[in-house]
């Protein structure tokens, strides 16, 4: 009875564990974003999410590969599984840059024009787009990090404390 709540124990630690990973991801990747969008730099907000888009790319092509390398089995379908989470984090990431240097562009041109309606027509497109735009990043992030997950599953294991113990004293 008690080694079922310990499981349960452990899987809602697990998932405290993920969960903490994507919000401490998504907050730093935000908060450079706004930065650089504040500060007028374009061009280090693009070479950012640049460089996230070619990390993703390298482990989903890693993925893939070693997904190929493995025997059949479940080693093989969860690499497979991973590598096909990270390719749709991959569409959803793109998908939300793109609306978001979108409702940049409209902010850009709101702020040219002289027309009052225009301008707030052309703000509330931008919000909207912006407001897309996060959540398809953070969209990206979920599976980003539901790819770590499968991952970890296997590599990470439980040791009980009088083995680690047992091990620590052999040092």
């Amino acid at each position: 009875m008690s080694n079922r709540y310990f499981y349960r124990l452990r899987a809602y630690f697990a998932w405290c564990y993920y969960l903490l990973l994507f919000g401490a991801a998504a907050s730093a990747f935000f908060w450079a974003i706004r930065d650089h969008l504040i500060a007028g730099q374009l061009g280090d907000a693009a070479a950012l999410c640049a460089s996230v888009l070619a990390v993703h790319f390298g482990f989903a092509a890693l993925l893939y590969s070693r997904s190929r390398a493995l025997r059949p089995g479940k080693p093989q379908r969860r690499s497979l599984y991973a590598a096909e989470r990270l390719m749709q984090a991959i569409t959803l990431f793109i998908l939300g840059v793109a609306l978001g240097s979108m409702g940049t562009a409209l902010l850009r041109l709101a702020a040219k024009l002289e027309a009052a309606w225009m301008t707030s027509a052309l703000s509330a497109a931008s919000i909207v787009l912006f407001t897309a735009s996060t959540i398809l990043v953070l969209m990206a992030f979920g599976s980003s990090m539901m790819t770590v997950q499968t991952l970890s599953h296997q590599l990470v294991r439980w040791i009980p404390t009088r083995l680690l113990a047992k091990r620590l004293r052999r040092i």
